[in-house]
């Protein structure tokens, strides 16, 4: 190995930070370069190294297509480039540093510290802006070490400059144990926390494959098959190409330099000269790759034979459709979780037919659930058609985070594209109430109703008063005055227990809704609680009962009718005609339906005076509405029950759960809606009103 001195190191040194010192400030960085850093003395050490540095460079070019490549060898800073990948000016010089690997026998051992210096030095002079990236191909059975002191402290001082500039130093190892590339690659690691790759197949090039694509976010290789194969074998696979793929890439790693690929689109037609057109293939010794431009959807075949030894195939494709997600990173624990997920091409939001979208979500404890989400305006979804696929799962006890992995599935293909998201659940604030008045209200008194606290896991949480507010709700023309008072001011004007106070105007059942709403965790949010149901109903008193006792004659004797009936018997038919006019008078007197309910975004659904009904419900129960009269789905389970002044809910069953203002409403339970009502069920609100609105309110959003 040949020394380099101490003088020639420091002087390679002061040049680094000389040119750097020499560049102009402001100037705007052009473009990410990548270079390949050979060591020629390494690589010429057998026709094995050589073989799997062809293949390291026909890989990185099929990888990097379309960026800028630099080819330098080690030894006498000479370098080709930039140019782009996959280019017939790239091409020429990959091919030429090919022929100059081939004619290197007798290398000299290269200075890697010194070559670095130079390389800095060139991308320093390009501007080559941050990402850029230098690929150190080394390795090797050379038994001499990094050398002295001072060498290891330069190389470090250059690897802390290219850190300082963000062009990462990869470390690329050819097979072998070379104290110097082993020194090397440690010190490449611990100054730029790259991970060193070994060039090996299939491992070291898998791992390699998959660290750029996942660099450029583009996934991850899929395997498509593997095996051992003896020279007569082939090795066959099916490859599933979804619609709207862009382009995708097929590549064999193979332990022998030999074999043949056939590739087969769904037609059954083989993919060769016809398609090169619209086709990349690159052919090296451990190597060969296919990239596919904007392929035929359905299932193609890949074939390989003539090869001898391991060999496995893996894919990866991009797609021009994507999924968005609109359910907030951070979701209150134990509430319910809405997943909201929508189509993309590009940044436009498309709708699709035939097409399933699900997510498979899994939670910290290592569960995982898939669900089917819907745009047929059904189970948490809003507006049928809108594009928007959702549904709502339970509440979520578990603190943590969730993976989601959202999928675009065609049935008609049998294939699927992903989009992997993540959501967190933790305590979110929450107000507890408790009630004191629980009486008739005085009219005029102003009096203390309740106390709330606001508190996140079980501690205070203190909040700016304008965050929680309390609605009302009331027959009474003038609704009376509530106010919402803290008990003690902290922190800037916050405050985290308060005292509510009511004053009644009127005779009336008054319901009190605390709402906290701000933003949290970088989201905003929406807590109520549960209702407070007040009365200033003054109970009528009711009058003395009178009693008059008088001595009742004896009854006569009851006349008979003919030889045996008694005259009484003819009384029997006149009290069926009363009990029937009785009947029909109650049936005709009983209050009709009256009232309106809206949805969430103030639009009509049910006019309850003039909803259209069939005669024997409208005969037999014209006080009563099912549900499923209605025409809204998420109601079907409930039925409404009207009286003077009164309109009552009933829930038949528990699942799906319904809330009235909040609070839920048990199995076989009635509630009472009063005016402004709001009743919650399968992730939709609706609104019970007396009159009709005067101007409906316009949507905000769809899911």
């Amino acid at each position: 190995m040949l020394k380099t001195k101490f003088a020639v190191i420091a002087l390679a040194i002061f040049t680094l930070f000389g040119v750097t010192g020499q560049v102009v400030y402001g100037a705007e960085p052009q473009n990410q370069l990548i270079v390949v850093l050979l060591d020629r003395h390494a690589i010429v050490e057998s026709q094995n190294n050589k073989n799997l540095t062809e293949s390291f460079l026909g890989l990185l070019s099929m990888l990097r297509d379309g960026d800028q490549i630099i080819l330098a060898t080690a030894d006498d800073g000479a370098m080709r480039g930039p140019e782009i990948a996959g280019s017939a000016e790239y091409k020429l010089i990959h091919r030429n540093t090919l022929i100059k690997l081939a004619n290197s026998s007798g290398a000299p051992e290269a200075d890697m510290v010194e070559a670095l210096v130079t390389n800095f030095e060139m991308l320093d002079i390009e501007q080559a802006a941050p990402g850029s990236t230098v690929y150190v191909v080394t390795g090797g059975e050379s038994e001499e070490p990094l050398g002295e002191t001072s060498e290891r402290l330069s190389l470090s001082a250059v690897l802390q400059r290219f850190e300082a500039k963000g062009w990462p130093v990869v470390g690329v190892s050819l097979p072998g144990a070379s104290p110097y590339a082993s020194e090397l690659f440690s010190l490449i690691s611990s100054e730029t926390g790259e991970q060193t790759y070994p060039l090996s197949v299939p491992e070291g090039f898998k791992a390699f494959t998959d660290h750029i694509l996942s660099a450029d976010a583009k996934g991850h290789l899929a395997q498509l098959g593997q095996g051992t194969l003896a020279p007569n074998e082939m090795l066959s696979s099916t490859l599933d190409i979804a619609p709207a793929s862009i382009e995708t890439t097929v590549i064999f790693f193979k332990e022998r330099p030999t074999g043949s690929l056939r590739l087969k689109n769904p037609s059954g037609f083989e993919a060769s000269e016809g398609d090169r057109a619209l086709s990349q293939v690159i052919e090296t010794p451990f190597i060969v790759m296919w990239k596919l431009v904007e392929p035929v959807p359905g299932q193609w075949s890949v074939d390989m034979q003539g090869v001898e030894g391991k060999i496995s195939a893996w894919h990866y494709s991009a797609n021009k459709l994507g999924l968005g997600f609109l359910t907030p990173s951070a979701i209150p624990l134990g509430q319910t979780v809405p997943l909201v997920a929508y189509i993309t091409d590009g940044s436009e939001r498309v709708t699709m037919t035939d097409v399933e979208v699900r997510a498979r979500v899994s939670g910290p404890n290592g569960t995982t659930i898939t669900y089917s989400l819907n745009d047929n305006g059904e189970l948490g979804d809003s507006i049928a058609g809108d594009g928007f696929y959702s549904t709502s799962i339970t509440p979520l006890a578990t603190q943590g985070d969730y993976n989601v992995d959202l999928e675009l599935f065609w049935p008609q293909f049998n294939n699927f594209i992903t989009s992997q998201k993540t959501f967190t659940t933790q305590p979110f604030p929450s107000i507890t109430m408790d009630v004191l008045e629980a009486g008739v209200l005085e009219i005029g008194e102003r009096t203390k109703v309740a106390t709330a606290e606001v508190h996140v896991d079980g501690q205070p949480f203190a909040i700016p008063l304008e965050q929680l507010t309390a609605s009302l709700t009331t027959n009474v023309e003038d609704s009376g005055n509530i106010e919402v008072v803290p008990q003690k001011l902290i922190n800037q004007g916050r405050a985290w227990a308060f005292d509510i106070y009511y004053t009644a105007t009127g005779q009336d059942q008054h319901t009190i809704l605390m709402r906290l709403d701000m933003d949290y965790a970088g989201r905003e949010y929406q807590f109520s609680t549960e209702t407070l149901v007040l009365s200033s109903l003054i109970p009528p008193v009711p009058p003395e009962p009178f009693v008059q006792i008088t001595q009742a004659p004896a009854p006569a004797p009851a006349p008979l009718l003919g030889p045996t009936m008694p005259r009484e018997l003819l009384a029997i038919p006149a009290v069926l005609v009363l009990a029937l006019i009785a009947f029909g008078v109650y049936i005709i007197t009983r209050t009709r339906p009256y009232g309106y309910l809206y949805n969430d975004r103030g639009e009509l659904l049910v006019n309850f005076k003039t909803l259209p009904r069939k005669f024997s419900p409208t005969f037999m129960s014209r006080d009563k509405v099912e549900g499923n009269e209605l025409g809204v789905g998420e109601l079907g389970g409930v039925s409404f029950s009207f009286s003077r002044g009164k309109v009552d809910i009933r829930s038949s069953s528990t699942d799906p759960s319904v809330r009235i203002n909040n609070r839920p409403l048990v199995e076989g339970e009635e509630a009472i809606l009063h005016n402004k009502t709001w009743i919650g069920t399968q992730g939709k609100l609706f609104s019970f009103l007396l009159s009709p609105m005067a101007r409906a309110q316009p949507s905000t959003g769809d899911d």
